[in-house]
Order: structure tokens, then sequence, then C-alpha cells
């Protein structure tokens, strides 16, 4: 038994095997409080975690696929995984693409992903997109607005991406017509799973009445991209 500094006690085992010792203890804790498994971190011997948590149980809300793995075995993750968060952490191969991805999932978050596309991105079924160590083009950005604007991604209210410039110009090219002005003020959105963000009075609508927020974040060049309405039911008028 370890105990930290401010009295509480936690239990420290060691395996020949981690991960055996891992899948060992899972089992036995989750049988003992009859609680599933929330979220699993496959940081090494990746498919052989991710078949025992799919074994043990139908679901795991959350995935996060960390640390080095080949290309197949990511492809064969997040392909099967039915998670509604799905993080990757992992760094693949410089040849590594991904045709047709069209994975349903309420929020996925990428990192390392110099293989995303524009595609990838316009073809993703998820409410919540997040992507970091790749930059997109405004132009790019410009293709993903007019694709939601089309009735694309009928499923996301939430997007964040880094560009290569601000431009807002650029980013709104051939869409000023559909620019819209609510209501004097600011207005916050709560996004799903978590984070606050404050916009102007100006959106997009679209033809069906959708209406959507953004902004760049000057720091770091973010382009964030929100619908309405958030989380809490918020709309665009909303200021509560």
């Amino acid at each position: 038994m370890y105990t930290k500094k401010d009295g509480n006690q936690y239990l420290e085992t060691y395996w020949d095997d981690e991960n055996h010792g891992l899948r060992v203890i899972g089992n036995y804790v989750c049988d003992l409080f009859r609680q599933d498994l929330a979220c699993v971190k496959l940081v090494k011997d990746h498919i052989e975690m991710f078949e025992w948590a799919h074994y043990r149980q139908p679901s795991i809300p959350q995935i996060t696929v960390a640390k080095w793995v080949s290309d197949e075995d990511f492809k064969y993750i997040i392909s099967k995984s039915n998670s509604k968060l799905f993080l990757a952490e992992n760094v693949l191969s410089k040849k590594f693409r991904f045709e047709n991805f069209d994975k349903r999932v309420d929020a996925i978050a990428l990192n390392n992903c110099h293989w995303i596309t524009v595609e990838n991105i316009m073809s993703l079924n998820s409410c919540r997109i997040q992507v970091v160590d790749k930059r997109f083009t405004c132009k790019e950005m410009n293709r993903i607005l007019k694709h939601w604007m089309n009735g694309g991604s009928p499923r996301l209210n939430h997007l964040r991406l880094y560009l290569d410039e601000v431009n807002e110009e650029k980013c709104l090219e051939g869409l000023k017509e559909y620019l819209i002005e609510g209501k004097p003020g600011e207005r916050y959105f709560k996004a799903l799973y978590g984070g606050d963000y404050t916009f102007n009075n100006v959106g997009l609508q679209r033809a069906d009445g959708k209406i959507a927020s953004f902004k760049i974040s000057l720091d770091y060049i973010l382009f964030i991209f929100v619908v309405w309405p958030d989380a809490k039911g918020r709309s665009f008028e909303s200021f509560d």
C-alpha cells in the first residue's frame, strides 16, 4: 500500500506483463463493484487490450489510442470502436491515409494527424471534431463551410482546427450573402463534453434555418465553428 502526503492510500501492484496485470485488476474491480469500464487508454499491445475491453463489455464510453501503433492496428481500432468519444494521441507513418472516413462518433479528437484531409473532415459522422498538429488553409476551411452550408455534416455542432493564416475573407469567400446578425451582445456556447466559447452577434444561416457561429482565435490561428443550439439547448439569440 502506498500512502500519499495527504494520507490517502492506494494499492501498487507489480507484474512481469503489465497489460496482463491491467486485465486481471480491471476484471476484478469491475466485477467487485458491478461497474463497466468508463474509459480505456491503449498504450501498448493495442489490439490485445482493445479486444479484451470489448470482450468484457459491448461498448466503452471513451477510447484513447496513445503512443506508437502500426497503421494497420490503428485503422482496425478506429473502425471497430463503438465508443462515443474517440481520442487519438498516437503517431502514424507518413504514408498513412484513411479513405471514406465515415466514422460515427459523438466526439473525436485527433493529434499528430498529418494524414487527415478536408475530405476526411467532411465525411466524418461526428458531433464534435477537434484536430491538432495539422494546419489547414483558409481555402480548405472555405470548402468545409460550404459543405455544411449545403447540408453536409448534419450531426456536426462543434469543429476546432488550426489555419495557416488569419484571413476571414478567404474563409468566407462566396458565403457573405448567408451572414446574419442577431441581437447585439455575446453568446455563450456550451460544447458537448465540456468547453465554453464566446461569440459575437454574427452568424451563418443555411437554407434549412440552421445557424452557426464562428471565430478565429488570433493567438494560435484556431478556427472554432459551432452550430446552435448548444449542449444546453441555448439558441443563437439566447444570452443566458
